[in-house]
């Protein structure tokens, strides 16, 4: 019975995106993207409910027959292919990928079924080769690893390189207003306005060719500078410090926990859990919005307000996204709303011309 209901846990999720994605088609684009995005946020959550009970009815017991650590590749792996596909078919229905030939759409599934493997393979066995309290800084150099392949990988599959003639002056000028220091700033071949910084030391900066074709001089510095706010606050190194941190207590549980009492033993899996939880929670609904405001401020005090202002209205128009949207879509996407982000950098505006 656990095995039907391991195949439901599995494909629940991408029909569910799959279903509201259709109906989804019937609505003005903006409201179908978020009508998607909240769609697929509740199915992580309907799966991972569906997985608890299938693990409850067996398939925990099925998966302690295989050995350390095949036996976590063995647990995580059909809910983490069930969210990527969820991910994937997301991604489908609005409208990211609607250019590409089916051979591109393939490859890039392959290509994530792989990294999701490699990754499962790596933060799973190898770890577990070191002793207790080394194994956690294993895994921090292995998340360091990750984050500057991913920076590597960038490059190379969208075509990165690095920027040049004025703009990439005008860039170097703002590094040297702010006391910033960074490992590059790469045009990508991307006709979404964005730019996003990342790298092991959270030091290398991306921007995408719909960015240089859509917004003014001004408007674009004005994003680079919110990624070199990033840069300066260090918040992709406090986001990884955030990330292994809650690891530390339950992997330590786990190393230890066969030689504690019953009852300390479910003390410590308690608490480990509200360590995890509190972690999660924090990151998605107070740090990252709170990185993303104090960007905006750094990027209105180097460049100015009101071209930050009209950048993200740009954003928003460009990307078809309303500028207020639900307090859930914001956590998703790990960024306030457009208009929360705009009535705040109006407000330290009018600040300046007091």
């Amino acid at each position: 019975m656990w095995r039907v209901l391991l195949v439901i846990s599995m494909i629940t999720p991408p029909l569910m995106v799959t279903i509201e994605g259709l109906r989804a088609r019937k609505l003005p684009r903006p409201e179908g993207i978020i009508r998607v995005e909240r769609a697929f946020f509740i199915s992580i959550f309907v799966g991972v409910a569906l997985f608890s009970v299938t693990g409850v009815m067996g398939f925990f017991d099925f998966v302690d027959r295989f050995r350390e650590p095949f036996n976590r590749i063995v647990l995580f792996s059909p809910i983490a292919l069930s969210v990527l596909a969820a991910a994937f078919v997301s991604a489908l229905m609005e409208g990211d990928v609607e250019n590409s030939r089916r051979t591109d759409i393939l490859k890039a599934l392959l290509l994530a079924l792989a990294v999701v493997f490699l990754l499962a393979m790596a933060f799973v066995v190898i770890p577990n080769l070191f002793p207790t309290g080394l194994d956690i800084i294993v895994s921090l150099a292995l998340m360091l690893a990750v984050a500057e392949a991913f920076s590597r990988i960038i490059r190379r599959v969208e075509g990165g390189r690095p920027l040049e003639g004025e703009l990439r002056k005008n860039v170097e000028e703002l590094c040297r207003k702010a006391g910033v220091d960074v490992d590059g700033i790469y045009l990508i071949e991307d006709d979404e306005i964005n730019a996003f910084v990342t790298g092991a030391k959270g030091k290398t900066v991306f921007v995408t060719r719909g960015a240089l074709e859509n917004l003014g001089r001004d408007e674009l510095l004005a994003i680079i500078a919110h990624e070199l706010g990033h840069v300066k606050g260090r918040h992709v190194l406090k986001g990884y410090t955030f990330a292994i941190l809650p690891i530390v207590p339950m992997a330590i549980v786990a190393k230890i926990g066969d030689k504690l009492p019953g009852v300390v033993l479910t003390i410590c899996i308690v608490l480990s859990f509200v360590v995890l939880m509190g972690d999660i929670i924090y990151r998605l609904t107070r740090f990252n919005l709170k990185c993303e405001f104090e960007a905006d401020e750094f990027a209105a005090k180097l460049v100015g307000a009101d071209a930050m202002i009209r950048a993200l209205k740009k954003i928003s128009e460009h990307g078809e996204i309303p500028e207020e949207t639900p307090k859930w879509f914001n956590v998703i996407n790990a960024h306030p709303s457009i208009r929360e982000r705009v009535e705040r950098l109006s407000a330290l505006s009018r600040k300046e011309d007091v």
